[in-house]
């Protein structure tokens, strides 16, 4: 999570689709390093099981094995239908 107040500060306007406990990581982080870029971001709430859309990607939540609650996204782009599988730090999970 370190390096992404410095993505944030580069973009215009980000979307974030996060569990509400990492988000309210976020906030710690960038309070601590007295940083106002929530104008920036569009936060999305996830959970386990959801899927979002976007014009270019499919994407789905999956519960993470994690020692905190946790959730990794199956992100697919939908003209190739290339997909990738953002988890973490978390063991490798089988595909479903």
């Amino acid at each position: 999570m370190g390096g992404l107040p410095t993505f944030i500060l580069n973009m215009n306007r980000v979307n974030i689709i996060s569990s509400d406990s990492t988000m309210g990581d976020l906030r710690k982080l960038l309070e601590a390093l007295r940083l106002n870029l929530w104008n920036r971001v569009n936060f999305i709430q996830a959970r386990e099981g959801e899927n979002f859309e976007t014009e270019e990607f499919l994407i789905s939540s999956l519960n993470a094995r994690h020692t905190i609650d946790a959730l990794s996204f199956k992100i697919r782009e939908k003209k190739e239908g290339k997909t990738i599988v953002y988890s973490g730090d978390t063991p490798q999970r089988k595909a479903s």
